[in-house]
């Protein structure tokens, strides 16, 4: 049985933000590894310390024909609450190393906490894994409301709620403190400037 170690982090990122519905992260994924690139250089130091120099001009000549081929990664995330594209392409790091391109990810928290996420890139020749740390935070109120009416009688107060988004949200109400408040628990807000209403009663 042999024990293998998850790949080490490429990079971290931690950032707190207040509470939305949805939030945009962003990835800067260089052409060129920093890990590979260390391991290349490792290898190639052993290999000359070691007197195979023969050997060391060969794992160079190969190491450059992986370098000349654009990679194409497959991209997965350790949380549901975190969504983004399945691949992501990248040129040539023999082009140019340090070029990169943005990988965006889409968090839809349920609540105020702590989300952390890993996302892994793998392709053939190389796995990247980038760590994601997000707490969210309550915001405060957006608004405040304040009702008026006689006993049992009922008020209703509609709340519009608008999704400037490309992708449809699915709204989770929850109220706390007096129960003469209440509401749905869930609904739908559609996307593209989709606008819902969360209609709000007040009895007591």
């Amino acid at each position: 049985m042999v024990d293998v170690d998850p790949p080490a982090m490429e990079e971290e990122s931690k950032r707190t933000t207040p509470l939305r519905p949805s939030l945009q992260e962003e990835l800067r994924v260089r052409s060129g590894g920093r890990l590979l690139a260390g391991a290349r250089e490792a290898l190639l130091d052993h290999l000359k310390g070691a007197g195979l120099s023969a050997a060391a001009r060969e794992a160079e000549r190969r190491l450059d024909d992986v370098d000349a081929a654009p990679r194409t990664f497959r991209v997965d995330s350790s949380s549901p609450f975190f969504e983004g594209p399945g691949e992501l392409a990248l040129p040539s790091p023999a082009t140019d190393a340090k070029s990169s391109e943005q990988y965006r990810l889409t968090l839809q928290p349920k609540e105020a906490g702590k989300y952390p996420c890993n996302v892994v890139f793998r392709c053939p020749v190389e796995t990247r894994v980038y760590s994601i740390r997000v707490e969210v935070t309550h915001s405060g109120p957006d608004k405040v409301l304040e009702f008026v009416a006689a006993a049992r009688q009922a008020i209703t107060q509609d709340i519009p709620v608008v999704n400037g988004t490309d992708k449809p949200w699915t709204m989770r109400a929850v109220l706390k403190g007096s129960n003469a408040f209440s509401g749905p628990p869930s609904f739908k807000v559609g996307w593209l400037v989709g606008c819902s209403t969360f209609v709000f009663c007040f009895l007591v």
